[in-house]
């Protein structure tokens, strides 16, 4: 990738202390870092799509796949220093690396580091919001973000995903979550990419590999599923994510139907990518590609 060094910059001088790296003007924590840098200190790389980067401290290990469960924290300045938005102090976000959850400049951000890296990026309107605003964020900005990249996994750690277990029985384990309040409708079309399991790692689904445009499409509450699918996907948002164990009771139950075993537990893994619409184009699989099972035993025993 061509990169260009940033104008004429002042040597940033990198000083670990207590393995705590410091930036001009700013003091780095636990709760990242105190304030936004003084960018006119810092040499940045420049790619050819206009982003920005900086590395703060280097990461160990190989760089995401677009199909990866990435976990990182932030903190988002525009550039006149006001902070819009940070995960310090809250959870991480957590989201699947090509599945447009964030903006341009974040996927190519996050796609060039390692596990453990913390980066410094200023992001060009184009590759952030545009001309459109958003809360706290006014149109055309440039936006400033200190990034680290926590984790890059296949699938979801179920140990550090928040889980819930419904009056059914239903196992929810949820990591991508997205807020707001359009959940589907009786009757509402559902496009959604979905990976499914016996629960001693035999693969009985993938939409992937099975369907002729990669998505599974359905309607909700008038396509036949079983009930734990049904209870799963009701609370679900566009562009969430969720794995769903659900046991016979809610699955199907003493009959054998096709791979599936009578009495079997059942694991979904489930992106849903759309409501309502034609099926979306999409570009590769953002599904997990092993199963979770060997993670889940302890908690179904």
């Amino acid at each position: 990738m061509k990169t260009n060094h940033f104008s004429v910059v002042i040597i940033a001088v990198s000083l670990l202390l207590s393995g705590l790296l410091l930036l001009p003007g700013c003091e780095r924590t636990e709760q990242g870092i105190s304030q936004m840098p003084n960018l006119d200190e810092i040499t940045f790389d420049t790619s050819d799509s206009g982003l920005m980067y900086s590395i703060l401290e280097s990461g160990e290990g190989e760089s995401p796949d677009p199909e990866n469960l990435i976990v990182a924290h932030y903190s988002g300045w525009l550039t006149d220093g006001r902070l819009f938005d940070k995960s310090y102090g809250l959870e991480p976000i957590r989201f699947r690396l090509g599945m447009g959850r964030v903006i341009p400049g974040w996927e190519e951000a996050i796609a060039m580091m390692t596990p453990g890296e913390h980066r410094l990026l200023v992001i060009p309107p184009e590759l952030a919001y545009g001309d459109q605003s958003r809360e706290n964020i006014p149109a055309n900005s440039t936006l400033v973000f200190y990034v680290h990249l926590i984790s890059v996994s296949d699938m979801p750690n179920t140990n550090d995903l928040d889980m819930f277990i419904t009056p059914s029985g239903l196992n929810i384990f949820e990591y991508s979550p997205v807020p707001g309040q359009n959940t589907p409708q009786q009757g509402d079309t559902l496009h959604m990419v979905v990976k499914g399991w016996l629960f001693n790692g035999d693969l009985i689904y993938d939409s992937w590999e099975q369907e002729p445009n990669h998505i599974y499409t359905s309607i909700y509450g008038v396509t036949r599923q079983i009930e734990g699918w049904v209870e799963g996907v009701a609370t679900m948002t566009p562009h969430s994510g969720r794995l769903l164990v659900i046991p016979p009771e809610l699955g199907y139950g003493g009959r054998t139907t096709g791979p599936i075993p009578a009495n079997s537990t059942l694991v979904y893994d489930i992106q849903l990518i759309q409501i309502g619409g034609e099926a979306p184009e999409i570009e590769r699989a953002t599904i997990t590609n092993s199963t979770p099972a060997s993670d889940l035993g302890s908690i179904l025993e």
